[in-house]
């Protein structure tokens, strides 16, 4: 009988120890449901945020390409620029050697007229 006693105590121990750890298990999980609600909360703001400076990251670098390929426009434009300016200044030396050459022929048919026409004795002084 005694032998019975310490089985029902025995196991009258394991009850309770087991009401009390379910009750220990239950108080952890109602404290913790909070943080748990927070944490969860937080993560969802933090995957807000990264998607929010994903979708930032991908606008600035379409506006970064659109920058870079205007910059790329305006360099071909100041190279194609700087060889017509090349070609008028090309041009505008070749109209002087030219326009020397005409000049330096019309001195030279004007003394020759000059010359005819005062050996003529054409000119009167």
């Amino acid at each position: 009988m005694e032998r019975k006693k310490r089985l029902n105590t025995k196991g009258l121990r394991k009850v309770i120890a087991s009401v009390a750890l379910v009750a220990a298990t239950i108080l952890v999980f109602t404290g913790c449901s909070g943080q748990v609600a927070d944490v969860r909360e937080n993560q969802l703001n933090l995957q807000n945020m990264v998607q929010a400076n994903a979708q930032q990251i991908a606008t600035d670098a379409a506006r970064i390409e659109a920058i870079i390929q205007a910059v790329n426009t305006i360099d071909l434009n100041q190279r194609k620029l700087q060889e017509q300016i090349v070609a008028v200044q090309n041009d505008t030396q070749m109209m002087r050697d030219n326009m020397i050459i005409i000049l330096r022929q019309l001195k030279e048919d004007l003394s020759s007229i000059s010359a005819q026409i005062s050996s003529a004795g054409l000119v009167k002084k």
